[in-house]
């Protein structure tokens, strides 16, 4: 019975088990990373204060400053 080619076999597995258990990690870590870009997005979101409805917008946009 050849060992060797059991032995290599066997390592095979092992490496194959590692990387896919890093790969695995990495995702995790971009997910999360992600979570919490969507969290701080939502609080920018929420932060900002609504234009007041009863403003005076008829002037918007009258004054045009034509000077670079």
């Amino acid at each position: 019975m050849d060992i060797s080619s059991i032995t290599s076999v066997g390592a095979y597995a092992s490496q194959r088990a590692t990387a896919e258990a890093r790969e695995e990690a990495s995702l995790r870590v971009a997910r999360m990373a992600i979570d919490g870009q969507e969290d701080l997005a939502l609080q920018l979101i929420e932060s900002v204060t609504p234009l007041d409805e009863s403003a005076d917008l008829s002037a918007l946009g009258q004054n045009v400053s034509v000077r670079a």
